[in-house]
């Protein structure tokens, strides 16, 4: 019983009726430092913070991404689903 518990935790939970743990969907609107993200049920999330370094054009409409909704109805998108990133050069010299 106790395993079941921690697979809850770590692979997800409901709560009152909202899903938590990691889930993947994509996004349906971006809006400045936001985007709204649509589940594969249509269930559209909240605004999810977009992390600084998706948000240089990274984050556009029905783009898959991993993100976590909290039971506060607040979230934040962590990753694009096909694992493209940002590219980044060196600060500084040498």
């Amino acid at each position: 019983i106790m395993w079941a518990g921690v697979a809850e935790y770590l692979f997800g939970v409901r709560w009152r009726g909202i899903e938590m743990g990691v889930q993947k969907g994509k996004i349906g609107s971006v809006e400045d430092e936001k985007a709204r993200v649509v589940a594969p049920d249509g269930t559209v999330t909240m605004p999810l913070t977009v992390p600084k370094s998706l948000r240089d054009g990274l984050i556009q409409k029905d783009v898959q991404v991993l993100y976590v909704v909290f039971p506060d109805y607040t979230g934040a998108i962590l990753m694009r689903a096909d694992g493209v990133e940002p590219e980044y050069e060196p600060k500084g010299e040498g």
